[in-house]
């Protein structure tokens, strides 16, 4: 405690230990947060109400080492400053959104990175967080957030933005308003559906989405792609039953104060138009509440066909290879894991980048330990 104020970490599930790390003769706390961070908080050495009055906690820097981001890490693997080499954007389990720079150039195969710093949103640090009643499991999980994301110019406008999901199931977007070599990103809106009716949720969802508001499954990762080839970025995720959907963009002509026509974007309802091999749909989560969503996908054509592929999480993640496209519906044979080694632990978020720049995707995955993981593309030479 220090004054009024109670001593709060940025994250739960702490572990702390009585250290004099100052050796200044008193007891100071030495606490690790949930995601691997570890805190010094410095005792002041006076009493206030028979309690010790301790310091904010200042977070202890590591010497440059491997990248991580938190725990549950979820990357993606884009040239988001626009200097022409593939940066990497990522979530994690805080809720923040976390930026890696690529300091190498556009083809170095083990580019160095700059120390990762938090996005903006609004004028403020960006985070997702449940609060008391945000998450089906329970208040335990108040300063959890689960963000996971997508890049993509969503509204057209030649400068990339920000598609992401969390741990409330609400699929939003941060819209950048900066530039293409300086993004700026303001505050987060709703991604709008035009339903028929009332918006659908899933069944433990308690609280009701606003009209037209896109509400899914937590922790699903929303991929941004133009699936039908007509020039507009569309979603596919998860819906509220755990199938995978696809909720096409399409052009709407209206007509302004003077008369003149002027177009907006929709999004359209979902349909299931990714099917297995046998030409089921794709239900890539059955599971109810906690057990629910989970899912995190990228949308990359992995062997070079011309055709777009999934890998979806797994051990590390499975190729989903697109065999067929046909009247607006694209089947995928599962064609296994990409790799031997289990990486998972808990989850395993797959994204691509081409840092040496051969045009050949390479796998990048986040994972629980917050570490990302890097494979070659076995059509590497």
């Amino acid at each position: 405690m220090n004054g009024d104020h109670l001593l709060t970490m940025d994250l739960e599930m702490i572990v702390h230990i009585a250290f004099d790390w100052d050796r200044d003769g008193d007891f100071d706390l030495i606490v690790g947060d949930e995601d691997g961070r570890v805190a010094f908080v410095e005792n002041l050495g006076c009493i206030v109400d028979r309690l010790p009055q301790f310091a904010p906690p200042r977070y202890f820097q590591q010497e440059a080492d491997e990248l991580q981001c938190g725990a549950l890490s979820t990357p993606v693997g884009f040239d988001w400053d626009g200097d022409g080499d593939i940066d990497i954007v990522s979530g994690n389990t805080s809720g923040y959104i976390e930026f890696f720079e690529n300091l190498s150039g556009p083809t170095v195969a083990s580019p160095k990175w700059a120390a990762p710093r938090r996005l903006e949103a609004g004028g403020k640090t960006f985070r997702v967080m449940a609060g008391p009643n945000g998450s089906i499991q329970g208040p335990a999980e108040a300063k959890w957030g689960y963000t996971t994301l997508n890049i993509a110019d969503w509204d057209h406008d030649g400068r990339p933005d920000i598609v992401f999901n969390s741990i409330w199931g609400r699929v939003q977007w941060l819209r950048n308003i900066g530039t293409r070599t300086e993004p700026r990103l303001a505050e987060a809106q709703p991604i709008k559906v035009e339903w028929p009716g009332t918006p659908p949720k899933p069944v433990w969802t308690w609280w009701v989405p606003n009209e037209k508001e896109l509400v899914t499954q937590w922790r699903t990762t929303p991929v941004v792609a133009d699936w039908n080839n007509d020039g507009l970025l569309d979603l596919a995720m998860l819906d509220h039953e755990g199938f995978l959907a696809l909720y096409e963009r399409t052009k709407v002509e209206l007509k302004s104060d003077n008369s003149n026509l002027k177009s907006t974007l929709s999004i359209l309802p979902p349909r299931t138009a990714f099917l297995d091999e046998k030409g089921q749909p794709l239900h890539l989560n059955a599971g109810r509440a906690g057990k629910s969503g989970r899912r995190k996908l990228c949308a990359i054509d992995w062997d070079g066909d011309g055709r777009l592929d999934l890998l979806v999480n797994s051990e590390n993640a499975n190729w989903l290879r697109q065999v067929q496209s046909h009247d607006g519906t694209w089947a995928f044979k599962d064609m296994g894991k990409l790799g031997s080694r289990n990486i998972a632990s808990h989850d395993v978020s797959p994204t691509t980048v081409d840092w040496n720049g051969d045009g050949i995707p390479d796998f990048l995955g986040g994972a629980e330990d917050g570490f990302f993981y890097f494979l070659r593309n076995p059509k590497a030479k």
